[in-house]
């Protein structure tokens, strides 16, 4: 435990230890109204359990949601059964713009955790975190945020009814109450009468399923997949597929790039989006938010490792002769592809 950590944590009983936090209940809910949308906030979540894993184990995430007595809101808990945290290490995890203590590019407690937990609960609603390092009770810590907080530690965890964590024994847990305008954004603009939760999760699968599809594919050495990820709403289950991009006459290229001073080799596919496999992309279904043909969502994935970082890039990535963004046009609609970069 480092010296800060330390100066951070007051015993208060042999049950619950008062931490001091470096955000305000205003500032938690300034967070709040940057405008992250519901899958983005999830993806922060998973992000840090992917980046929990256990050396030579398989990752498992749930991703569990609930109705709420009020329609209003919904519940979601993201679960992990990775190395969870001690004290001290949550007590970092809920510093803003904490370094992380591990070098996992995918670990970004401090801002992603902090954002999230604020976006997702609307920046006053009721969220939680329960987490343990070793078998025993976890560390319990609830919202909203404030300069002191108390983390009490549980034998059991103590979930709305409802939420599925799909395997027993989790190291950590997130919950959130989220009000279900949010929950919402998780479709594209003009779309928002979504209520039932059967339907909010295909949507959910599909944006799991595009950003971590180099986890979800089956190594080519071992044939496993490096991560499984269950989405469940209620006793219901499913498992995220690899989403790839639906492409035809796809043509392969690997090249060298320069990035912050340094030549990296990247492999860039491209090709021609093939309707038909979008529409049975995701489950046997037609994807409907990425790959649409439409402006929006023509352009290029880009891939850090095995985690896409970014969809439909067009402009981003290709300048005319004078040095402006190419303009998004109907001529581009059918191109996709796929820039993979080293992790």
């Amino acid at each position: 435990m480092n010296n800060q950590n330390m100066n951070n944590i007051t015993a208060a009983t042999n049950e619950s230890h008062e931490i001091a936090i470096n955000i305000t209940r205003k500032a938690f809910v300034g967070l709040a109204r940057q405008g992250m949308l519901f899958h983005q906030g999830i993806l922060e979540g998973c992000d840090d359990a992917l980046a929990a894993a256990l050396a030579g184990e398989k990752a498992r995430i749930c991703v569990a949601l609930a109705p709420d007595a009020d329609k209003n809101y919904i519940h979601l808990a993201v679960a992990d059964w990775g190395c969870g945290m001690d004290l001290a290490a949550l007590t970092n995890a809920l510093q803003l713009g904490s370094a992380p203590l591990t070098n996992s590019r995918l670990n970004e407690h401090g801002y992603g955790l902090n954002n999230a937990l604020a976006c997702l609960s609307g920046g006053t609603g009721d969220w939680c975190i329960y987490t343990r390092s070793q078998p025993g009770p976890y560390y319990k810590v609830s919202g909203p945020f404030d300069l002191k907080m108390t983390v009490t530690e549980e034998n059991n965890l103590q979930l709305p009814e409802g939420l599925n964590l799909q395997w027993p024994d989790p190291s950590t847990v997130i919950y959130v109450r989220v009000p279900m305008a949010i929950a919402r954004t998780l479709q594209r603009q003009g779309n928002r009468k979504l209520s039932d939760l059967a339907t909010l999760r295909l949507w959910l699968i599909e944006h799991l399923g595009v950003a971590y599809r180099g986890y979800l594919e089956l190594d080519p050495v071992t044939l496993e997949p490096s991560a499984k990820i269950a989405v469940t709403v209620g006793q219901s289950s499913m498992l995220v597929p690899p989403i790839q991009v639906p492409m035809m006459m796809a043509r392969t290229e690997k090249l060298e790039v320069e990035l912050g001073g340094q030549i990296v080799p990247v492999i860039y596919v491209h090709g021609t989006l093939d309707k038909s496999k979008r529409d049975h992309l995701v489950l046997g279904g037609k994807a409907r938010y990425y790959y649409q043909g439409t402006q929006p969502t023509q352009g290029i994935d880009i891939r850090l490792g095995k985690r896409v970082i970014a969809t439909a890039q067009l402009g981003e990535i290709w300048h005319k002769e004078d040095g402006t963004p190419i303009s998004r046009h109907n001529s581009y609609n059918d191109f996709v592809g796929e820039l993979i970069l080293p992790e």
